[in-house]
């Protein structure tokens, strides 16, 4: 009977242990923050969430205040995310408590803790050791002294003629940058077709691989769609497609993809063994189901 009652708690004390295990992971886009500037937080949580995480943790390191933007949840190969875009005022190193997800069975999925360095903005004024002021030396008047007073109409016209020869020489060689001259979903498979021979994945080159990934995918949707994508964080441009006519789920897929390659670029996480083949194939589809409709008809 004392067994019985010694071993009953310790399977209760085991059984929430289990469901309170770090289920969901809180990462930044970069661990070392300057003082006014944003730095987007993220949150991930595997499945469906059943609700708006706890944030009541954050309240003496992140005061609402501190909180720029908190984004919707936004799902797709199993995941959910959840930007938050914060703002540090005063240098400090500074721990982020977890945060606390309601699940749909009742649990609760707890992130990890996250560290964070707060260093102050440099000031104009600080500026390195100048090299000593030397005297001015004069020099004599010369009649070239003088030619500026021809430069702008001289600068004029060899404006005028460059760009004359230069339109003549590509009109008649046909040379011009891939981006003119290419429509944007050939030149994005095109180089996803070199990315892929290059095998940087399957070489261990991780970061290398989801740089290289990503910029070709940006770079197409900013052509396809007219989204500024190379500029913006990935929770903004997801914000921006969903303005467009991408489908809703290629955009919630779209946004795990770019946050996992965050994860490996700025976090130095490790994202699935398979993502490489998984990111690849996703990408070529997002191109291939996007391209324009005069474009499928005339392929």
């Amino acid at each position: 009977m004392r067994i019985h009652r010694f071993i009953l708690p310790v399977l209760v004390c085991f059984t929430t242990a289990v469901s309170a295990q770090t289920t969901a992971r809180l990462t930044s886009d970069s661990n070392l923050v300057e003082t006014g500037n944003k730095v987007v937080l993220h949150l991930l949580v595997r499945g469906k969430p059943a609700g708006n995480p706890d944030l009541s943790g954050w309240k003496e390191v992140i005061p609402e205040d501190n909180r720029l933007r908190e984004g919707a949840w936004t799902t797709g190969n199993g995941f959910s995310q959840k930007d938050i875009t914060v703002i540090f005022f005063e240098k400090d190193s500074l721990t982020v408590p977890p945060v606390r997800i309601p699940l749909p069975n009742g649990d609760t999925a707890v992130t990890n803790t996250l560290d964070l360095q707060v260093i102050a903005t440099p000031a104009p004024d600080e500026i390195p050791d100048m090299a000593p002021i030397r005297d001015i030396r004069r020099e004599e008047k010369l009649w070239s002294d003088y030619w500026p007073l021809l430069a702008i109409p001289l600068a004029v016209i060899a404006i005028v003629l460059a760009g004359y020869f230069i339109v003549k020489y590509r009109k008649n060689r046909g040379i011009g940058s891939r981006s003119i001259q290419w429509p944007a979903h050939e030149l994005a498979l095109r180089k996803l077709g070199h990315l892929q021979q290059q095998g940087l994945w399957n070489k261990g080159n991780k970061k290398e691989y989801c740089d290289e990934l990503t910029g070709i995918v940006r770079e197409y949707l900013e052509l396809r769609f007219g989204v500024p994508a190379l500029e913006s964080t990935s929770d903004e441009l997801i914000q921006k497609l969903k303005e467009t006519d991408m489908p809703g789920d290629t955009i919630s897929n779209l946004g795990n993809i770019l946050f996992q390659a965050d994860l490996a670029k700025f976090a130095r996480g490790t994202p699935p063994p398979d993502f490489g083949d998984v990111s690849m194939q996703f990408a070529r589809r997002l191109v291939e189901t996007t391209k324009p409709v005069s474009a499928n008809a005339s392929s």
